[in-house]
């Protein structure tokens, strides 16, 4: 998988972007998967990783806002996933 920080999703020319040339990632949505409509529960850093590695939601895990870093370095993802 690949993720993009602060790029939005139409930010690619295989998103008919009219500007934004982006030879290689139009490569690799063509061999890939593109998801054109897509949702995300926490649209944030940290919480949508938190999200990411532990299958839970944002409010499930208590990451909530991109100040909730140093519980990274208390807690594993595991201890995360089963909150």
């Amino acid at each position: 998988m690949l993720f993009a920080d602060q790029m939005h999703g139409f930010a690619m020319s295989c998103m008919a972007h009219p500007d934004v040339k982006t030879p290689n990632l139009d490569w690799l949505a063509s061999e890939g998967t593109l998801f054109r409509n897509a949702y995300s529960e926490a649209p944030i850093c940290t919480p949508y990783r938190c999200c990411l590695f532990t299958s839970r939601y944002a409010s499930q895990t208590g990451v909530m806002t991109n100040t909730h870093c140093e519980i990274f370095s208390r807690a594993t993802v595991l201890d995360l996933r089963h909150r």
